[in-house]
């Protein structure tokens, strides 16, 4: 019952910071959320608690992922700039995220060298 309790508990804080000050704009699309005003610090504060709440400290720990997920971060920005630089030489149009790709790689390339 306490699982149940706490799925609902979730699913209503979830809708709730949908909702937010700009009503359900933001699940339809609309503009307001640009023109909205933002969190007031209480409002803050109250979001930051439903957040911290949504999250599980782990006391167990658990196997340590990152350098090997870094790994395939690492692989896969390497083949999409492949993919993309084949495009350009092949005289194939590319997306503007392509674009950024290419013109911005060596930036990439540096932090992870």
């Amino acid at each position: 019952m306490l699982f149940f309790h706490r799925t609902i508990r979730h699913g209503v804080e979830r809708l709730t910071s949908r909702i937010g000050v700009d009503g359900l704009y933001r699940e339809l699309g609309d503009d307001l959320p640009l023109r909205s005003e933002l969190f007031s610090v209480s409002q803050l504060e109250r979001h930051a608690v439903a957040l911290a709440d949504w999250h599980q400290v782990d006391r167990g720990g658990g196997s340590d992922r990152l350098l090997a997920r870094l790994a395939d971060n690492e692989r896969v920005l390497f083949n999409a700039y492949h993919v993309v630089a084949e495009a350009v030489d092949g005289k194939r149009p590319i997306s503007p995220a392509g674009e950024w790709l290419l013109d911005n790689f060596h930036l990439i390339e540096e932090q992870i060298r």
